[in-house]
């Protein structure tokens, strides 16, 4: 416990609000001892009928208790303060510590566990830092000055009750070990109830089309019941926590009032110090009651704050690196790489070595699963090769600055990713500082223009979740023109066509065209037009380039490509789609 409050610690911002909230809780166990001695005074001027005694206390009672009332407020608002600061810095740390996560490391975990962690499991550090972190320092606090006082009160009637005060810290320690452990557990299940979640709503078409539903209702369910399970077994333990601590206050202060009645009838002590006594009991008590929930609370909320805080130990993305004066003839080169994604028998890429001069177009040929997407990902450095290298303009990928060397590479890819904003923020995320005309311009080479006008309010329109709104080949224009808009001078194209009609596809290709110009372009191509538009094409098989060419000189070899041809594009002209 005391190894996560360490982790934690270094996160939070401006601790020393929580200064402030430790003097005031300072502050408030004096207006608590006071008050306590107050009513002593008090009673015993109503018995001696000392009048004067009891308007003097009655008018230093109204300023003790506006100033206990300011503090308190203080307190509060600052505590608030401080908790919304650090929850929203540590949420903000978090996410922004995502986005750099290497890619081999970020795919390890489910989204809807980063999704539990970011709000489950922080909502829970959000309870510690409201809650539970001002209540343990307070209480114990009470408790240490509420006993001194009584111990100068009456040193044998506190010995007395606090007899029980062994026996509920070991019972405390006992029930409360397994609750950061089960706690723990309870977070994790409650993020593959997430991931179902998540998985069933994005897959909503999927699911009824299969007549998945009562699969996914058996699986949610049963993942939610393991959840009930384990929060069960948290309520009981709490539960038994609870019901001792109350049994044990209760028993308190009937021994209290027990023997403090037979010291005052002896005349060892004063009625009034025996009211004070009683006071402070629940001073003593009360941290006795509720410690043992808040140490099992704070277990709870600090094993979420574990798994919160071990987003941070992912390893980032380096961006360190170097941007090059000048650039070679060369935009691209792989040298002997290997790649072999983790949990996989078999290398992606194996070996593999070729070149793309500036302002050519390589077309990467092959059949599923055989490297292609793989080799455009290495490119970007969203992962780097177990061995050989892959440099950009002459330039090793691991040298460059990260930022400067994506810069320089604008990517539409099949699956083509839209956030939920509007048509004109989408397309401007390829440069955001550009302009209205721009996006319009960028949206009109990419044959987009006329369908986002026919659209409810136009660039406005808002494209819902993962472009929900929009059509496939309509999601894949705006992916285009995002990359248009970026205007780099490499261009890496996976099946950028794909979800396009003919109509379509003939007029991208020929703005396509047109952007390509002067630019370097690996597309993987499933299209026999683009293939046959191509300077050079590599048909790769299993993570190696097995034939290298033109369309005419493959086809002329008679090897894998004009089988290849055969058996997908023999039916298939320019222009028509591949079979």
């Amino acid at each position: 416990m005391i190894e996560q409050v360490k982790r934690l610690w270094p996160l939070l911002p401006r601790k020393d609000r929580l200064f402030f909230v430790v003097v005031a809780a300072l502050l408030r166990v004096g207006f608590a001892i006071f008050t306590a001695h107050w009513a002593r005074l008090v009673l015993d001027a109503l018995v001696a009928r000392d009048n004067s005694a009891i308007y003097y206390l009655l008018r230093l009672a109204v300023f003790v208790l506006l100033g206990e009332m300011i503090i308190r407020y203080l307190q509060i608002k600052i505590a608030g303060t401080f908790a919304e600061t650090s929850m929203a810095a540590l949420r903000e740390k978090i996410a922004a510590h995502l986005l750099r996560v290497k890619m081999t490391d970020f795919n390890k975990q489910h989204s809807g566990d980063y999704i539990s962690r970011l709000t489950n499991d922080l909502g829970r550090v959000q309870e510690f830092v409201t809650q539970t972190l001002g209540n343990i320092i307070f209480l114990p606090l009470a408790a240490v000055f509420a006993l001194a006082y009584m111990l100068y009160a009456s040193w044998q009637l506190t010995a007395i009750v606090v007899l029980g005060t062994p026996l509920l810290l070991v019972t405390a320690t006992v029930l409360g070990a397994p609750i950061g452990r089960l706690s723990k557990e309870l977070q994790e299940k409650l993020a593959v109830a997430t991931t179902l979640t998540q998985e069933s709503t994005q897959g909503m078409e999927v699911a009824r089309a299969f007549g998945l539903k009562e699969h996914l209702v058996r699986q949610f369910a049963r993942a939610v019941d393991e959840a009930r399970r384990c929060q069960w077994t948290l309520v009981g333990r709490r539960l038994a926590m609870g019901g001792l601590s109350f049994l044990l206050m209760i028993f308190s202060f009937f021994l209290c009032f027990g023997v403090g009645g037979w010291f005052v009838i002896r005349g060892d002590i004063s009625i009034g110090e025996l009211m004070a006594f009683v006071n402070l009991m629940n001073h003593l008590t009360d941290p006795m009651s509720r410690m043992p929930q808040l140490l099992a609370a704070m277990r709870s909320e600090l094993a979420a704050a574990e798994r919160a805080v071990a987003l941070l130990t992912l390893e980032p993305e380096s961006t360190a690196g170097i941007v090059p004066q000048a650039v070679g003839p060369t935009a691209i080169e792989f040298a002997e790489v290997d790649f072999q994604y983790e949990g996989r028998e078999e290398k992606a890429l194996a070996g593999l070595s070729f070149t793309v001069p500036e302002g050519q177009c390589v077309a990467l040929v092959g059949a599923s699963g055989s490297g292609k997407s793989t080799l455009l990902r290495l490119v970007t450095r969203l992962y780097a090769p177990q061995s050989g290298q892959v440099s950009v303009f002459g330039l090793p990928a691991e040298r460059w600055h990260l930022g400067r060397l994506r810069e320089q590479v604008a990517v539409v890819s099949q699956d083509n990713f839209l956030f939920p904003i509007s048509v004109l923020e989408n397309i401007r995320y390829g440069w955001p500082d550009a302009t209205e005309d721009e996006v319009v311009a960028a949206a009109q080479a990419a044959n987009a223009h006329e369908f986002i006008l026919a659209l409810p309010e136009n660039y406005a329109t808002m494209v819902g979740e993962m472009g929900a709104r929009l059509s496939g080949g309509q999601k894949q224009r705006l992916a285009l023109a995002r990359a248009f808009l970026k205007n780099s001078p490499i261009l890496l194209l996976d099946e950028a066509t794909s979800a396009l009609d003919v109509q379509s596809e003939a007029l991208v290709q020929e703005a396509l065209d047109t952007f390509m110009r002067q630019r370097t372009v690996l597309v993987v191509a499933h299209r026999l037009t683009t293939i046959i538009r191509a300077d050079r094409v590599l048909v790769l098989d299993k993570g190696r380039i097995i034939e290298s060419g033109k369309h005419h000189e493959l086809m002329a070899q008679g090897g894998a490509y004009a089988d290849l041809y055969a058996r997908q594009w023999h039916t298939s002209l320019p222009g028509k789609e591949a079979v």
